[in-house]
């Protein structure tokens, strides 16, 4: 939240499979105003962070690595970043034995949290409720439109979602969980242009969502674009292939070549 502050040693998150991802992972990321993205399609103003473990040693996250954290296991991203002072920022660790303290059954913490931590639960429609009579009092908070539509998605409330997507996406600087979620309410609506546009979309963010461009793929094929939805998951498997990581889309391609 805006204003927390954050001290060594204190857990800010954890490392899960919510949403549209590729495996267990934990998005993290510290920027000096809004996120923005340039030419290249990287995100700017980002702050850069090291990473320690609990003896306090330098962990160098690599794009393609995987790390394994208590059990689970996460890939490591890059993300372009552009130092805005010439100091090292403070390490950042976290205790091995740190647990999430969850406030889903507490009407007394904040109602964002509150509502995250019911989220992260998957219970949404009490996430829904909390939200919508958040949103009553204060309508100018981005994540409590972005938490609440995808929330309505989850459920299936499709219809009742969109609206609410609009309005975070009129906030900018949402990423690819709102563009997924979004495309998955515009197809379950009837809208399959316009989602295949925002899956687009969510791939720009995290070219490696698989379950996003599987559906993307099947969409494209549905409004008659099947060279696309074959380009689409052949140049993602080739590119696996180069890192020495196994194809995995062959069984779609096929089926897509072999459909009428």
């Amino acid at each position: 939240m805006v204003g927390d502050k954050v001290k060594k040693g204190q857990q800010i998150a954890s490392v899960g499979n919510v949403g549209y991802s590729d495996g267990a992972h934990l998005h993290f990321e510290v920027l000096a105003g809004d996120s923005k993205l340039n030419g290249e399609n990287k995100l700017l103003n980002v702050v850069p962070i090291r990473f320690v473990n609990s003896n306090n040693e330098e962990i160098k996250i690599k794009s393609g690595s995987t790390y394994t954290v208590n059990g689970l296991v996460g890939g490591g991203t890059n993300t372009a970043s552009i130092p805005l002072n010439s100091q090292p920022p403070p390490p950042i660790s976290q205790p091995s034995n740190a647990v999430s303290k969850n406030s889903c059954d507490n009407p007394n913490v904040d109602a964002i949290k509150q509502a995250n931590d019911c989220y992260l639960q998957n219970q949404f429609d009490k996430t829904i409720e909390i939200l919508k009579g958040y949103i009553a009092k204060n309508t100018s908070n981005p994540r409590a439109y972005g938490m609440l539509a995808m929330a309505l998605s989850r459920s299936q409330r499709y219809e009742e979602s969109i609206p609410y997507f609009q309005k975070r996406i009129s906030f900018g600087g949402y990423g690819y969980d709102v563009s997924a979620f979004y495309a998955k309410s515009l197809d379950a609506t009837g809208n399959i242009n316009e989602s295949i546009v925002w899956n687009k979309k969510a791939l720009e963010f995290v070219p490696t969502l698989i379950d996003v461009r599987k559906t993307l793929a099947e969409q494209l094929v549905k409004v008659g674009k099947k060279q696309e939805a074959i380009t689409l998951l052949e140049s993602f498997d080739d590119g696996r292939v180069q890192k020495g990581q196994n194809r995995i889309f062959t069984a779609q391609i096929e089926a897509i070549k072999n459909s009428n």
